[in-house]
């Protein structure tokens, strides 16, 4: 599940490309995006949708739109794992609230992310495309590897308002 901006900083083509892998191995699971795409979001989801069809996903990859933030937390328990591979993120709400439901999350092994979630998130380098794939595989196939990583988590840094603007601007 990837929840957040349809933009090109976000990944999202490698994401799907990455998912064509993860599709022939766990058959039953589908790709689900939210987000808005209106506005100038439009060609880069038209894009999206076009290498979607290319790669034969259209029945496996499903855009939501937007979700209202009091059904976030139903799609992030229906969810075996989040995953962003998002390069730039002022700060990772959604993957804080996806480790808060103790759902599994993979994403970059960035500053930011590093520093708010830690030992709670599986890191990954963009470019370790197959390495991505097998653990999103693993994650998806096997009951076990998903308890065990569950119960790693530990709780994502959070704090007030004030400690949210000082981390943002030590990372600009």
């Amino acid at each position: 599940y990837y929840s957040g901006n349809i933009h090109r900083s976000k990944n999202l083509t490698e994401l799907i490309k990455i998912f064509k892998i993860v599709s022939t191995k766990a058959p039953k699971v589908n790709l689900i995006i939210s987000g808005s795409i209106e506005g100038k979001k439009e060609e880069y989801f038209k894009g999206l949708m076009a290498l979607i069809s290319k790669l034969s996903l259209n029945d496996r990859v499903i855009f939501t739109g937007i979700i209202p933030k009091e059904d976030m937390v139903y799609f992030y328990n229906r969810a075996r794992c989040v995953i962003s591979l998002s390069e730039y993120d002022g700060y990772p709400l959604g993957l804080v609230e996806a480790s808060a439901c103790l759902v599994p999350v993979i994403c970059l092994s960035t500053e930011i992310n590093m520093d708010v979630l830690g030992d709670t998130a599986v890191t990954c380098h963009i470019e370790k495309t197959k390495e991505i794939s097998d653990v999103i595989s693993y994650i998806c196939n096997s009951r076990e590897v998903r308890s065990h990583i569950i119960s790693k988590m530990k709780p994502a840094k959070v704090g007030n308002v004030e400690e949210y603007i000082e981390l943002y601007e030590n990372v600009q």
